[in-house]
């Protein structure tokens, strides 16, 4: 803690500066009645020093100093030059994410799919930041605009939509199965891949056991139609026409009762 005479405001002049700081190390240290006490100021410090004692140092330290120590911790340290979020090229970010996905793929091939799910969220991350789609990309996850070559956002859209895909897939994996999250991720597809089998599919799989199954026999329906001897999709469409043939029955048999 500084002594009373130097943090008191407004500050003394030098010759009162120094009687104060007589006084105040005599009342903190005790030094003996005959040992000599030298106050000494200098530009930037002022040194302390007793005569049988260790010398105290106590800076002041100027704005302009504190800038100057500030500017060197800010450049020391490891990785002090790291490259910032902006200085990534969106053909790295590109190629990050499809390794993030390669890796996920095989995480699932394993029947790791938990960190398959961690994967395919971390790509799709990388892929978020340098969507130009997007109104307010991520902060501090790229640029604030984004100007992709037709090759690099078709790159783009397709490693999205495996993403998301394959996501669904993790997710019917859960026990139980997130269905919701299933037909959320089976959408994402579809909206970039309209035609995509294995999204129609889960979406129609998905809305199915969310008991929706109007919207299920549409997906499966188009599934069906472009993979007609898909045993999977086939039990799927057998499942919903039977549903909806109950669900009907039962419509019926409540409307008669409510006129009879």
């Amino acid at each position: 803690m500084l002594p009373a005479a130097l943090s008191s405001s407004p500050p003394p002049s030098i010759s009162e500066s120094s009687a104060s700081c007589s006084r105040s190390l005599s009342s903190a240290f005790s030094p003996r009645p005959s040992s000599p006490l030298r106050c000494s100021s200098a530009r930037s410090s002022v040194t302390f020093i007793l005569r049988g004692s260790r010398p105290l140092m106590m800076p002041l330290i100027t704005d302009k100093d504190t800038g100057r120590m500030c500017s060197k911790r800010a450049g020391s340290g490891r990785g002090s030059r790291d490259h910032t979020p902006e200085d990534v090229s969106v053909e790295q970010r590109l190629s990050q994410a499809g390794l993030y996905k390669s890796q996920g793929n095989t995480c699932y091939s394993e029947h790791r799919i938990r960190e398959a799910v961690s994967l395919y969220h971390r790509a799709l991350l990388q892929l978020r930041s340098v969507d130009p789609h997007l109104i307010n990309p991520l902060t501090g996850l790229g640029p604030s605009s984004v100007e992709l070559t037709p090759q690099q956002l078709q790159t783009l859209k397709n490693l999205q939509a495996d993403c998301h895909n394959n996501l669904a897939a993790c997710l019917l994996q859960n026990q139980p199965p997130k269905y919701e999250r299933v037909y959320e991720c089976s959408l994402q597809t579809l909206k970039i891949q309209p035609h995509n089998v294995k999204a129609l599919y889960r979406a129609g799989v998905s809305s199915y056991h969310l008991q929706d199954y109007t919207t299920a026999h549409s997906y499966l329906s188009k599934a069906a139609s472009h993979q007609p001897k898909d045993a999977n999709i086939r039990h799927y469409v057998q499942l919903v026409d039977s549903a909806i043939t109950s669900s009907r029955e039962k419509e019926k048999q409540l409307y008669q009762g409510m006129f009879d």
